[in-house]
């Protein structure tokens, strides 16, 4: 498995680029015309906005590239990746002390469990 995806993005937006300047060999106009068509768009989208552009308008925004409106957040699912969620309630459950029964010993008589005040995750 490669460590970067982007290089290859790359390579095959370059062999696109060669590969439209190709259709410049034929003798039919309109295949020129959109081979070359196709060859500029491509590595004017590859190289001059991708390599450039986009990392300079980012590098002058910075944190304002990702700002997110909190009118738009109720539209947005709410995923838990790290678990914080679910460890907040864990320690909540924890902290509340809680007495089972879990069963009858070799004596008949019901066996008790306390869970701990606080669980270290």
């Amino acid at each position: 498995m490669r460590r970067c995806q982007r290089p290859c993005g790359h390579r095959c937006r370059a062999h696109h680029v060669f590969h439209f300047v190709a259709f410049l060999s034929e003798n039919n106009v309109t295949v020129k015309a959109i081979g070359f068509g196709l060859a500029v768009g491509v590595f004017l989208d590859a190289f001059v906005v991708r390599l450039t552009l986009v990392p300079a308008v980012m590098a002058i925004i910075r944190g304002k590239f990702w700002y997110h409106p909190q009118w738009f957040d109720r539209f947005i699912p709410d995923l838990d990746i790290e678990g914080e969620q679910l460890k907040k309630s864990l320690v909540m459950a924890a902290d509340q002390t809680v007495t089972a029964t879990v069963g009858t010993g070799s004596s008949g008589r019901a066996t008790l469990l306390r869970l701990p005040q606080r669980l270290d995750i």
